[in-house]
């Protein structure tokens, strides 16, 4: 009696955590937005700027990318 009850509720704890997960991403994550690689290319590019900069021995003059 007692291993049918586990097993169900963890399959309906497993379908509801996959389905939040699956909410989350679309109306949140990057397929809600349409520039998200584009973001994510610029933060790239900025951290990969700033660094050189450093290296250089240059102070960062380059201002972050508005989120």
């Amino acid at each position: 009696m007692r291993r049918p009850f586990l097993t169900a509720f963890l399959v309906v704890g497993a379908v509801l955590g996959y389905s939040s997960g699956i909410f989350h991403l679309v109306h949140h994550g990057s397929f809600a937005h349409g520039d998200g690689r584009e973001a994510f290319e610029r933060h790239i590019a900025d951290v990969c700027t700033e660094s050189a900069l450093r290296a250089a021995g240059k102070s960062s003059a380059v201002a972050p990318a508005p989120r």
